[in-house]
């Protein structure tokens, strides 16, 4: 009889073990690399959902990486962006999404007194600074900055008809994205990822979004690049929790050399050539990824002291890292 009751709670303590063992969530892991936006992306994602489903939402992410792309790049013929830059009228109809970044981006630029401004085309077109390694003559320099300027342009939406309208009597005015779609796009992926239970990272060029936390509920630790560096090499770190955004704008990307003079793809919308500030990065961290696009580069662009009055305007909410052109941090 003692044997037998030996022998069942044996058989309970095997059960309990087992039961324990099989409560333990398994996460499996999607990694991948792709190209788009004109840059290199990479995602990692985990959850306890099976691989399949998890390489299923990892399609869709890059799907949409894709088809925003399409939508909002000045190169790609038939995008919103090329028609609005191609357009023949003074009033064009624009989608809620375009309305959406042109709004947000209208704002940082008013903020920021145009040291960022998304209506650079004409200049960014006329500097080419991928493909060329010239500095343009003074007198097209001053003929693209005719055409520019946030202010000239006026977003609108008619509510009675709900839709939505992009205004401008400069017709040789283009608008460039460059500084606010990969920012957009982390938000949007993020939307994505929350519908699920997931946690990761996407990095989509200089933007990071973190997912979630680690499993062990800790931030993630991202590196800070070493302007003079590899791109292995980091002067600091810092926590990415899970929600926020890290955008770093850098002059060390797309440049060229002239006469010892470093000419970089970051202009200044006052003078028409690449900013000069003493500084070689700018990183900002804070809960929305096109918020940090933009103002990584209006603070590139405006130099350390000045920088500081757009970020009081946000309180806590918004972080910066400036590192100078010697590599060191500016504190």
């Amino acid at each position: 009889m003692r044997a037998k009751r030996f022998y069942c709670y044996f058989l309970c303590l095997i059960l309990i073990f087992c039961t324990s063992c099989n409560s333990k969530k398994v996460f499996n892991k999607v990694e991948k690399t792709f190209y788009s936006m004109d840059t290199i992306m990479s995602l990692k994602i985990y959850s306890s959902m099976s691989e399949s489903k998890l390489k299923e939402i990892s399609d869709y992410i890059i799907s949409t990486v894709n088809s925003i792309d399409n939508e909002f790049s000045s190169y790609i013929e038939n995008s919103q962006t090329y028609i609005l830059n191609h357009r023949t009228e003074n009033i064009c109809e624009i989608s809620s999404e375009m309305y959406e970044i042109l709004i947000q981006a209208s704002d940082i630029a008013e903020l920021s007194s145009g040291s960022f401004d998304y209506t650079l085309g004409a200049l960014i077109d006329l500097w080419d600074i991928k493909n060329k390694e010239i500095i343009p003559e003074q007198n097209l320099i001053c003929e693209a900055l005719e055409h520019t300027g946030y202010n000239k342009v006026s977003i609108e939406h008619n509510e009675t008809l709900n839709k939505y309208y992009f205004k401008c009597t400069d017709e040789k005015l283009k608008i460039d994205l460059g500084a606010v779609i990969k920012g957009y796009t982390a938000d949007k992926i993020y939307e994505i990822c929350s519908q699920y239970e997931i946690y990761g990272m996407i990095s989509i060029g200089g933007n990071i979004t973190a997912i979630g936390n680690k499993e062990n509920g800790k931030g993630w630790e991202i590196g800070v690049r070493d302007p003079k560096g590899t791109q292995s090499e980091y002067v600091t770190t810092l926590t990415l929790n899970g929600g926020m955004n890290t955008s770093t704008s850098g002059n060390y990307e797309r440049c060229f050399y002239y006469e010892g003079v470093l000419y970089h793809h970051i202009l200044n919308s006052k003078t028409g050539y690449p900013a000069m500030t003493k500084l070689s990065s700018v990183t900002i961290t804070g809960p929305k990824g096109i918020v940090c696009d933009m103002l990584s580069t209006a603070c590139f662009v405006l130099g350390y002291n000045q920088a500081q009055n757009i970020l009081e305007k946000y309180g806590n909410e918004y972080s910066a890292i400036f590192i100078n052109n010697y590599g060191d941090i500016i504190s």
